[in-house]
């Protein structure tokens, strides 16, 4: 290895120590110095000068600053000062430990007074002006050193540098791509984190004004043949990582330049520069997002003028964490108990033989981690198993996640990657945020509507409704408006109200709560493959997972499968194979009756008052969530018209038909059609249902860009703003028109079908456990539902005088469209339904499993009908009921251990470890 590599990797490993060191210090008090990292003999090449470098709470990334500084840390000609200015962290503390630095400390954060303590502080020129989370190489400070002190030299110089974007999010990359497409004046000395100055230089200033932008001011101190960018090793900058960050950073620049009573020094002309950058649909989307950030900067600065009101504003995004020392598993409980954990603290290896755990819960989806967390709270000791790490559900499934699933209509289901993902949060990462309560109907038996008469009815999930909302974050209030429907509707009701999840990506949020909570155990990457059953087959004896590819079994007094409709599914059927008269019989209704919804659209609603979009559009309610008004039926209605139940809301014309003009909603749609950019904005399948069918179009969606790119900017701006940068997400976007129409999309029950099915094919995914064949069908009452309550919709709004429904399509041909849209796969219902009794379904009405005493189910797949409603709101109702039932029922002990090696199998093919 050579000797460079070898000297950053123990750079690397003291830095650990030093942080373990510092954090331990401080739980216990102390404040010592036990570790001094000796500067790396260097011949500095007779440069001299000195490198100061302002540090407000910079803890994190000072020694990655100084570790490139060593080999000038020897030099007796060179000065290495780091001032530490209005502190409360440990960054004098870690900067001492390098001999050869001078600490400086000073209780006033402001980095023009720290510059100006460490000018007091040195004789020495040149100096360098070094922010401290900036990279930079000891031959590169020289070459500028020597750069200012040769004879005829320039005042003013930096380095070259480069913008590290590699930890940053999609947004925050397409706008230093487009920024570096833009021509710069060669010399500027802004932007970059660092400057030097001569001694004739510095001699144009007396000292560092308190401003916020120093480096645009001092940049202005000079003319353009004073001053130079030296070409050396780039300085590396790292941008923000969220766009959020990016946009304080913008903003603080904003402000700068309105303190200094001047602009942006490099936007003279930036826009036709800008514009000049566009090479094609990519380049294109980057101008996009670069205008659309810098006007959202814009419109978002407030500038702070004065002395004394500067104060510094760091970039916490670039601010890893520093690492704390490492815990045993047996250590967690304890610091759970004091709320400490921000991120879940899970376990490494298998649960300690002895462990007693009440309930083992399978998968940390939005379901597992509400009921892990009730039943928590309602004192039963928890272990959750996921198959994925912390934060796998950010990205697709892992190829050794992926199932050989066969799915027998494609143009009828989903593909997997589209519906599903591994890890603390499962499917929430995916999720659009919709919360739409089942009503008192939807489990009433309706003689039209078949296999509709569940065990248990509404009141039943009623008081876990306002429980639900909390762990979903959609807000306490109701889910019926109290604003008045509109004059002369009649039975057609507006009052039904969807709840939206302030952030739908539930993971992080729920799992610090995990973390926090003494009683549960998390354990990641522990992908179940079986379920081992006694003799008999009435009682679950443990679960058999993957514990580093080596087969172990897990044991509980109770279990709870919250794995989500397919994975739930699997694991019984292959349970089934040894069990056959278990769930109802080989042939009984395990796996049948799959449902999801009947969504799309066929019509646009033309409103006789334009003005009466705003009672149909997403508002923020008073509980700081938002929700949108609906039209549905009441219960009534839907038995007098023998109607499955449906909702209808109104929206944009579709994104991909570039006729609709609209310079925003194509500029929405180039961005959505570039795969890794639409993958981060919605789910893949909303985003291919938006970008429409092959072949796309893509230059008139640019010309319709181009006829208003302020409208497109300001508007995008806007939506990015609301929905990706704010505390409460906006789920949607309507962008009202004149003519008052709006695409009419509905979205409606699915009926009960057995031949609707999930079965084994016969083969084997690479954890060994059994594939599925996917057999997801809808019949023609779906379709002929849907399109006569678009008539019964048409007629109300014709007779109340509020509009009109205008179909796309001629009657002929309307039922074809609803066939053409009818897709699911994402929500997983009635593969598992509940059952009065064992031939009818899987659960009782508590949801365990009928014939064995201690397994449950959480999941959509036990709702007997698919109702109107998004399943995962009643899906939580059910599993927090599940959760409190689970703690008033008494069951004998029975001591939780974990075994390394298989127990006896309980079928002739078992699943095999890969």
């Amino acid at each position: 290895m050579p000797v460079k590599n070898e000297y950053s990797l123990l750079l690397a490993a003291v830095r650990k120590v030093m942080f373990a060191q510092l954090t331990d210090d401080r739980r216990h008090g102390k404040r010592q110095v036990s570790l001094v990292i000796e500067p790396h003999r260097a011949d500095c090449g007779g440069a001299a000068g000195a490198v100061i470098i302002p540090a407000h709470d910079e803890e994190r990334v000072i020694a990655r600053t100084l570790d490139g500084l060593l080999p000038l840390l020897s030099s007796p000609d060179v000065d290495v000062i780091v001032v530490c200015n209005g502190c409360t962290d440990g960054t004098a503390e870690i900067a001492r430990r390098y001999a050869g630095v001078t600490v400086l400390e000073t209780p006033v954060g402001s980095k023009p007074a720290a510059m100006n303590l460490g000018d007091a502080a040195t004789e020495r020129w040149p100096r360098l002006y070094l922010d401290a989370d900036i990279e930079i190489e000891a031959s590169a400070v020289e070459a500028v050193f020597r750069e200012l002190s040769r004879p005829g030299a320039p005042l003013a110089s930096r380095p070259s540098s480069i913008v590290d974007t590699r930890k940053s999010t999609f947004l925050v990359r397409s706008y230093y791509r487009a920024r570096a497409r833009i021509p710069e004046p060669v010399t500027r000395l802004w932007g970059a984190g660092l400057y030097a100055a001569s001694e004739a230089g510095h001699a144009r200033f007396a000292a560092f004004p308190e401003v916020t932008a120093d480096d645009s001011w001092f940049d202005g101190l000079f003319a353009e043949d004073e001053k130079t960018i030296v070409e050396t090793a780039p300085a590396r900058v790292h941008a923000p990582r969220t766009a959020a960050a990016l946009l304080q950073i913008l903003g603080r620049h904003r402000r700068g330049y309105v303190e200094l009573e001047t602009s942006d020094p490099g936007s003279q002309g930036r826009g036709r520069a800008l514009l000049g950058t566009i090479r094609g649909l990519p380049s294109a989307l980057d101008a996009f997002c670069y205008a659309a950030l810098a006007a959202i900067a814009r419109l978002r600065s407030h500038a702070t003028v004065g002395v004394g009101t500067q104060q510094w504003e760091t970039d916490a995004s670039t601010r890893a964490p520093v690492p704390a020392a490492p815990s045993t598993p047996s250590a967690t409980a304890g610091r759970r108990a004091h709320g400490t954990a921000a991120a879940p603290i899970r376990l490494k290896t298998l649960p300690a033989e002895g462990e007693d755990y009440a309930v083992c819960v399978v998968g940390a989806g939005a379901v597992g981690l509400s009921f892990a967390l009730e039943a928590a709270d309602a004192g039963l000791r928890v272990l959750l198993l996921d198959a994925g790490g912390e934060d796998a559900g950010r990205r697709d499934k892992p190829a050794g996640r992926r199932r050989n699933d066969t799915i027998v209509d494609p143009d009828r289901h989903a593909p997997e990657l589209q519906t599903t993902r591994v890890g603390v949060g499962g499917a929430s990462w995916m999720w659009g945020g919709r919360c739409v309560t089942y009503e008192p109907v939807d489990f009433e038996q309706r003689d039209f509507v078949p296999d509709s008469d569940w065990p248990i009815d509404f009141s039943d999930i009623e008081p876990w409704r306002a429980k639900a909302q909390e762990y979903l974050d959609c807000g306490a209030g109701g889910f019926a408006s109290d604003e008045p429907d509109w004059e002369g509707l009649g039975d057609l009701k507006m009052s039904q109200l969807e709840r939206w999840a302030r952030q739908p990506t539930l993971g992080p949020r729920l799992a610090a709560m995990v973390a926090a909570h003494p009683l549960i155990d998390l354990m990641c990457d522990a992908p179940v493959v079986g379920v081992a059953f006694d003799t008999d087959g009435t009682t679950v004896e443990g679960l058999r997972i993957l514990s580093d590819d080596r087969p172990a079994v897990v044991r509980a007094n109770r279990y709870v499968l919250a794995a989500g409709g397919m994975e739930t599914v699997r694991l019984l059927l292959d349970a089934q194979r040894t069990l056959p008269a278990a769930f109802g019989g080989a042939d009984g209704p395990l796996g049948r009756y799959y449902m999801g919804h009947a969504t799309g659209s066929i019509a646009n609603v033309v409103l006789t008052n334009p003005a009466d979009i705003a009672d149909l559009d997403f508002q923020l309610d008073e509980h700081d969530s938002y929700v949108r008004r609906r039209f549905s039926l009441p219960a009534e209605s839907l038995r007098e018209h023998e109607l499955l139940n449906a909702s209808f809301y109104l929206d944009n014309p579709p994104f991909y038909d570039y006729r609709h003009r609209n310079a925003t909603l194509s500029a929405v749609f180039l961005a959505l059609a570039v795969p890794p950019v639409g993958r981060r904005i919605l789910a893949e399948g909303i985003r291919l249902r938006h970008i429409g069918p092959t072949p796309r179009r893509y230059w008139p969606h640019i010309v319709n860009v181009l006829r208003r790119p302020i409208r497109a900017i300001i508007d995008s701006a806007d939506i990015l703003r609301r929905r990706y940068l704010s505390n409460v997400r906006k789920p949607g976007f309507l962008l009202r028109n004149p003519g008052g129409t709006y695409a009419l999309h509905y979205h409606s029950e699915q009926i009960a079908n057995p031949d609707s099915r999930v079965r084994l094919d016969g083969g084997r995914n690479a954890d060994g456990t059994p594939s599925l064949e996917i057999d997801f069908r809808y019949t023609e009452r779906d379709i002929d539902s849907v399109l006569r309550f678009h008539a019964l919709l048409d007629d109300r709004l014709r007779a109340a005088g509020r509009g009109r429904i205008e179909y796309l399509d001629p009657p002929e041909n309307r039922g074809a469209a609803v066939w053409e849209q009818a897709i699911d796969g994402f929500h997983h219902i009635g593969t598992t339904r509940m059952s009065a009794v064992p031939a009818d379904g899987v659960v009782d009405g508590d949801c365990r499993v009928h014939g064995i005493d201690n397994l449950f189910i959480a999941s959509s797949s036990v709702l007997r009908t698919s109702a109107e409603a998004n399943p995962t709101f009643t899906a939580v109702c059910l599993a927090l009921r599940l959760a409190h039932h689970l703690a008033e029922t008494p069951y004998a002990d029975v001591e939780a251990v974990s075994e390394q090696e298989p127990i006896p199998p309980v079928a002739e093919n078992q699943p095999t470890p890969v």
